[in-house]
């Protein structure tokens, strides 16, 4: 797995950043766990801490549960949602509401099932940066897989609804190896460059990692501050 590495030094980051508002041992639950590399990180610093995932990809969930041992679920929260009782004091999703078709859906299914007070944390993307703007068309996370864009209004208004209140927000930090990100630029860049950059991105060490963190993706970390009830 080529980007294993990079997803790793994300999550420790990640991690580094709601570390501060979490306790010293409590429930967790990941939805959009992927391959378990975020709890595989989690676990190894909250040893006191349960948690559990929720992968809608079943290899990604299997790769998770034989490779790494973590507990993963496969489907989404909905489809798991009647197992869970209203007691989790944390719930993380990276990278998962811009997949979603009904958000709001998602966010109050998640207030339902976490203690009065627990803590919600998730990355998003926002549009509102200036990065998108100057890009435009170019802008990488433009992808048909992406079903909404938030603006950072947007983003409140759709937490306040679900209960929730923005404890904090800050620039997500992710990883890539450089030989990964050259690839990236020469897709944007003119045909005629294509093929001499190439040659010089064949030859770069993919090993070496640098740390991308413009504000285009978001972090925020919430609070439950009223109950709402399933859907």
């Amino acid at each position: 797995m080529l980007n294993k590495k990079s997803l790793y030094r994300t999550f420790q980051k990640s991690l580094k950043q709601i570390s501060p508002f979490l306790s010293d041992k409590g429930d967790l639950l990941e939805v959009g766990s992927y391959c378990g590399f975020f709890l595989d990180t989690f676990t190894k610093k909250y040893k006191s801490w349960n948690y559990i995932g929720i992968e809608p990809s079943k290899w990604a969930a299997e790769y998770a549960r034989s490779q790494l041992n973590i507990n993963t679920r496969t489907g989404t929260l909905e489809d798991n949602i009647k197992d869970f009782s209203s007691n989790y004091d944390a719930v993380v999703a990276w990278d998962v509401l811009a997949h979603l078709s009904d958000p709001s859906a998602f966010l109050t299914q998640t207030n339902s099932i976490m203690k009065q007070n627990g803590v919600f944390c998730f990355s998003t993307l926002d549009i509102d940066n200036w990065i998108p703007k100057i890009m435009g068309k170019h802008w990488p996370w433009l992808m048909e897989m992406h079903l909404f864009y938030y603006k950072t209004k947007t983003t409140e208004q759709l937490l306040n609804k679900a209960g929730f209140k923005i404890l904090a927000s800050e620039k997500y930090v992710h990883y890539v190896s450089i030989h990964y990100l050259v690839g990236k630029i020469i897709a944007i860049l003119p045909a005629w460059l294509e093929r001499p950059l190439s040659i010089v991105r064949s030859a770069m060490p993919q090993k070496i990692m640098i740390q991308i963190s413009f504000g285009d993706i978001k972090l925020y970390i919430c609070e439950k501050e009223k109950s709402i009830g399933r859907m």
